[in-house]
């Protein structure tokens, strides 16, 4: 199985703990949701677990680690094909994801600002690169709207649960600060003004983009299936048009959805669910956007698809509340 962890507690008494780490535990919560649902399937298990006493000395993962490693693959009770504690395939450890201000720190998001995927380079170190590259690979096929970075040597996870996993299996743990070199800490880490109003739309929209790439990883790493799900249907190739001339970009903000075209011909905009019903459909020539107010639009991931040129371009989107 692949495990999704994050750390519930906060230092206590001085800090509201919405950074460290009330973002990391609404990550493994809406991943929980996600992979919930009844449509959808997963070749191996995925274990959602949220530990204790992290900030007292990492006692949670520790505890879990200590009393679970020896029952991996272990039939219980003999006979009956169940397996309470699977295989540890890898882990994903959720902490700090709110914030990239720069170094020095500054009032805003720096235009930059993206999420780095610390790994374990001393145990399981090709493994753990490999989950990794694939967090980084997600973008691939669905928008993210952030990019992210692995740093080099790997990172530090010292600081993180995934640190008391490290020698047991493959391990990363993203977190903030990926877009500056110079990146220092949350200077709201531990102090009483890391509250939900201290922080932007841009800073959660950074955080949902690693709900997205966990989410996207996870589903690529177990196989994951939706009961239904085809790809959605391509437009037919514009006639007469010349290939090669069409670019186009999607732009995500809280309740809308923007998509911009260009071609020299005719250009066909569709947005549809995954079963391929279309929700969107605009006919456009030259250069064009067109929005979506995503009230009407339930919350999932949906696919674009672009005619244009010749060219037909795909890309999937993932709609939140």
């Amino acid at each position: 199985m692949y495990i999704l962890c994050a750390h519930l507690d906060g230092v206590g008494g001085f800090s509201g703990n919405c950074d460290d780490d009330a973002s990391g535990t609404a990550l493994v919560v809406e991943a929980a949701r996600a992979f919930a649902g009844a449509a959808v399937s997963t070749r191996c298990s995925i274990r959602f677990f949220l530990t204790n006493g992290h900030e007292a000395g990492y006692k949670g993962a520790i505890e879990y680690r200590d009393n679970r490693h020896d029952l991996q693959g272990k039939e219980n009770p003999p006979g009956s094909r169940q397996f309470p504690e699977p295989v540890w395939l890898g882990l994903i450890n959720q902490d700090l994801i709110l914030y990239d201000h720069g170094n020095p720190a500054g009032p805003v998001q720096i235009p930059q600002a993206s999420i780095r995927v610390n790994y374990c380079p001393w145990s399981y170190a090709e493994s753990s690169l490999y989950m990794a590259q694939q967090f980084i690979a997600i973008d691939k096929v669905i928008f993210v709207g952030y990019p992210a970075v692995i740093p080099a040597g790997g990172g530090g996870l010292g600081a993180f649960d995934a640190g008391q996993f490290a020698n047991y299996c493959p391990v990363i743990s993203p977190e903030e600060g990926g877009g500056d070199a110079g990146y220092i800490a949350n200077p709201l880490h531990h102090d009483d003004a890391d509250t939900y109003e201290t922080y932007s739309e841009a800073d959660f929209a950074l955080a949902f983009s690693a709900v997205q790439r966990e989410v996207g990883e996870m589903a690529f790493l177990t196989q994951t299936t939706i009961t239904g799900n085809t790809p959605a249907k391509s437009e037919p190739p514009v006639a007469n048009a010349a290939p090669l001339s069409s670019s186009w970009s999607l732009l995500t903000r809280q309740h809308e959805l923007t998509i911009s075209a260009s071609s020299r011909g005719t250009h066909t905009v569709k947005l549809s669910s995954l079963d391929g019903t279309p929700i969107m459909r605009r006919i456009g020539q030259g250069r064009m956007s067109y929005s979506l107010r995503t009230e009407s639009v339930g919350a999932g991931l949906y696919v674009v698809t672009i005619n244009a040129d010749g060219n037909v371009m795909q890309k999937s989107v993932v709609i939140a509340r």
